[in-house]
């Protein structure tokens, strides 16, 4: 019974120290087997900033043709105000408005139709990096993966060796 519970208690040892082996973490950390991973992660950090700044300098440009938008559109409406103000009759006041609010859809227009874009450009930006970032990923855990097991089956075998040398010259 007690030998039973010590071949059970050896497996799962066995069990964790393979999963160990196996964690990520020690592997980021092992420099042998961990340096696909490591130059994965720092590549995809470098990557995410990248966009990051891709994305702040696409959205100043953005944010100053609304603003430049906004500001002709203070400018139209004080413009309207004041003929209205001099505005003859009930025709000139029409028409000062008419012209503003095909002004002002207009500008909404370009604005909406603006934002849209530069949804997009976002959306392809963040996608296409998400994309080669997982893909990195996986060929990078793959390589991990491939480079610790082949440092377990080297540990194997030389344990195997140093066995097999002690049996003979037992």
């Amino acid at each position: 019974m007690r030998r039973r519970c010590n071949e059970s208690l050896g497996k799962r040892v066995s069990a964790m120290n393979n999963r160990i082996e196996m964690d990520p973490f020690r592997a980021w950390m092992d420099a042998g087997t961990g340096e696909p991973l490591r130059k994965s992660m720092f590549h995809q950090m470098e990557r995410f900033w990248e966009g990051q700044r891709k994305m702040l300098e696409e959205y100043e440009s953005f944010s100053r043709a609304m603003l430049e938008r906004r500001r002709s559109a203070a400018e139209s409406t004080l413009d309207t105000l004041r003929k209205m103000g001099t505005a003859a009759d009930g025709t000139e006041w029409t028409k000062c408005c008419s012209d503003w609010l095909t002004g002002s859809f207009s500008r909404v227009a370009e604005d909406t139709r603006d934002m849209i874009q530069e949804s997009w450009k976002i959306f392809a930006e963040v996608s296409q990096t998400m994309t080669e970032g997982m893909a990195e990923s996986a060929q990078a855990s793959a390589e991990t993966a491939k480079a610790a097991a082949e440092t377990q089956q080297s540990a194997a075998r030389a344990a195997a060796s140093q066995t097999f040398a002690a049996a003979q010259s037992a």
